[in-house]
Order: C-alpha cells, then sequence, then structure tokens
C-alpha cells in the first residue's frame, strides 16, 4: 500500500510485481518457528510466506509468532539485546514483546 500511495500509482493499473518485495523469502511448513523468526530478521520482514511443493499453503507474520509462542518471545527479547529491531518490525516488538 505504502509504495502504491506514496509514489501515486494508479491502483488500476499497477501490477503486484511492480511493487512486490524481492527477492520472495519463504518457508516450508516442516521449518521450526526457530527458523521463521530468524528469516524475518535476517531479511527485516514481518510476513513469511510458507510454501509447499512451489505451492503458497500459508503466511505466517510475527505477529501471530509473538501472540503465540512464549518461547518464541523468549527468542526475540534475546535477538533485541544483540542487534538492532529492523524499524518494519519495531511496532510489533515493542507491543508483544518489551
Amino acid at each position: 500500500m505504502r509504495r502504491v500511495i506514496a509514489e501515486a500509482k494508479d491502483v488500476n493499473n499497477t501490477k503486484v510485481k511492480e511493487i512486490m518485495t524481492t527477492p520472495l523469502v519463504i518457508v516450508e511448513p516442516s521449518a521450526d518457528l526457530e527458523e521463521a523468526v530468524k528469516l524475518m530478521f535476517q531479511n527485516k520482514i514481518k510476513k513469511l510466506a510458507v510454501v509447499d511443493a512451489n505451492k503458497l499453503v500459508g503466511i505466517v507474520t510475527l505477529t501471530d509468532i509473538a501472540r503465540f509462542q512464549p518461547q518464541m518471545i523468549r527468542m526475540l527479547k534475546q535477538l533485541t539485546t544483540k542487534q538492532e529491531t529492523p524499524k518494519s518490525m519495531q511496532k510489533v516488538i515493542d507491543y508483544y514483546i518489551v
């Protein structure tokens, strides 16, 4: 949305490929949550596509993980003390973690 509005693009004529984040960061359904969180931090993203056999089967978000996984919260706290929190994640971290 920001990429469309900030650049005053025509929503009726803008293709997804013109504004999507690349490269697409994916995880398999069998990945553990710790791996997913590390991928999010490394790539400074809050949403991660879950792909099985080249087919999108879901999306996991940092908010999903923070709400329901106390052990992930502990890991996120450790990550935020060891490295700078990506700006795009700061609001979720401040609300659910700190």
